[in-house]
């Protein structure tokens, strides 16, 4: 196999998984329920949200997961992409300490796993490491408060949260 052909597979499976993802975050951001239908604002701004989603979902599973070739990607959201997402300039004054959170919790997961080896009779450690991987769950349930509010957030975060957790966990 060529290093071409390689790279386009590599590629063709991100957009297989950015194109699950804007379906994913479509259905918990309500935008083909009746009440929302008819409201091309809110299905503009989800729509907005959920291009946002994805570029938050490719940050964390670049750091979560290395191997994932999507650091460029990551790197380029961070840089231009985001920065002309107008659901990205009115909330990322919000977003920006979530996914500082978020990634410090990360730093700290790597820690305790690393510790974890040492200090073995410690199971907080456990729960600790558990909650440090989780977190960074958290930052989409706040696109679901950005978009639809508390009862949004409410109805969906968790369910959300089951479905990117196969993206972000272990």
């Amino acid at each position: 196999m060529t290093e071409q052909t390689n790279l386009r597979e590599v590629v063709g499976k991100q957009i297989e998984i950015d194109g699950v993802l804007r379906a994913l975050f479509a259905k918990h951001f309500a935008t083909d329920t009746e009440e929302n239908k008819d409201n091309p604002g809110y299905r503009a701004y989800a729509g907005y949200a959920i291009e946002v989603g994805v570029a938050l979902m490719n940050l964390v599973i670049s750091i979560k997961k290395p191997g994932s070739s999507r650091g460029f990607r990551a790197v380029s959201d961070l840089v231009y992409t985001l920065n002309a997402n107008e659901f990205w300039v009115k909330n990322a004054q919000v977003l920006v300490p979530i996914l500082t959170i978020v990634l410090n919790s990360h730093r700290d997961y790597v820690d305790m796993a690393i510790r974890k080896n040492e200090l073995q009779d410690y199971a907080i450690y456990d729960k600790m490491m558990c909650s440090a991987d989780g977190a960074s769950l958290e930052l989409f349930s706040i696109l679901l408060y950005l978009v639809g509010g508390p009862s949004l957030m409410n109805m969906n975060s968790l369910p959300l949260k089951m479905d990117l957790a196969p993206y972000l966990l272990g």
